[in-house]
Formats: C-alpha cells, sequence, structure tokens
C-alpha cells in the first residue's frame, strides 16, 4: 500500500469494466453522491467575472460558466465531482472510487440525468495504472490533461459542438 492508500501492485486496474470488483471494506456500499455537483469543490480558480478559469497562458484565458447550457466540461465537473465526493465522504482511494463510478451510457454525457464518468476515461486511467503509473499521476494524466477521453470536448473546444 501507499502512503494515499492505494495498493501499488493492483495489475487488475487495466481491466476496469462495467461492474468491477471492489476492494471489499474500504467503502460502503451504500456511497451516493449529492445529486448536483458543486464545481466550487473543485478548487479552479474565479475570475473577475465570475467564471471559473480552467486554463491561462499569456494573458489569454480559458473560462467555463457553470450556469450555461450542459456541454462536455460540464461532464468532466460531474464526472470529477463524483469522484471527489467518493473520496472526501467515504474515505476510499482514487483506484476503488473509480472502479465504482457509474459509467456514461452515452457520447453526451452531459445530457444524462445521474452523474457518471466516461467510460473510456475509467478505461485510460486503468491503462495508466497498469502499465506502472502511481494512482496521482494517472488521475492528473486522464483528468486534467487532454480531456480527449470526454465526448465532444475537443469539438467543444473548438467550437464545432453546441
Amino acid at each position: 500500500m501507499t502512503a494515499g492508500g492505494e495498493d501499488a501492485g493492483d495489475t487488475n486496474l487495466g481491466a476496469m469494466k462495467q461492474t468491477p470488483p471492489v476492494d471489499a471494506g474500504v467503502r460502503p456500499s451504500t456511497f451516493r453522491p449529492s445529486p448536483l455537483p458543486d464545481v466550487t469543490r473543485l478548487g479552479l480558480p474565479v475570475n473577475k467575472a465570475g467564471l471559473i478559469v480552467l486554463a491561462q497562458q499569456d494573458g489569454a484565458e480559458l473560462s467555463f460558466d457553470p450556469a450555461t447550457a450542459p456541454n462536455p466540461m460540464s461532464a468532466r465537473i460531474r464526472c470529477s465531482d463524483w469522484l471527489m465526493q467518493c473520496f472526501e465522504e467515504s474515505g476510499s482511494n482514487i483506484d476503488s472510487c473509480l472502479r465504482e463510478v457509474p459509467r456514461c451510457a452515452t457520447e453526451r454525457p452531459w445530457e444524462e440525468t445521474e452523474q457518471c464518468c466516461p467510460t473510456q476515461c475509467v478505461e485510460e486511467y486503468g491503462a495508466a495504472r497498469a502499465s506502472g503509473a502511481e494512482p496521482m499521476a494517472a488521475w492528473l494524466a486522464v483528468f486534467a490533461g487532454d480531456l480527449a477521453c470526454i465526448p465532444g470536448y475537443s469539438a467543444w473546444v473548438a467550437g464545432e459542438l453546441q
């Protein structure tokens, strides 16, 4: 076990499927996230206009208003919110939470009624762990990187998805 409680020798992560095994005794089976994601839990900065700042570089800023119509960034926030609640409220580790997170059923996860994570994101995390990445490094690579695992995200950033 690592200092964060993750099992560094867990090689079953690359095979994270729709109904993956759960670490016995790590997390109560009754865990359910709050119904609405709270984007302030992500700890992202807020600009003077009250928008959440996603990235800044050379004076340019990519910001997001969570009150706007749902979009691929909403899907990322909902997924991250579910996982953060799992970590904080149940005391589970990253691996356990990613085994249990509900998988999105459609290619437009921002339109789904329940919080979920895109299957491709969960599988990318599992593949990173199976290839030897530590839990936090795998988490950051998938959920704070280019977000290509979220259906429609690249098209949305390019302004091609409404």
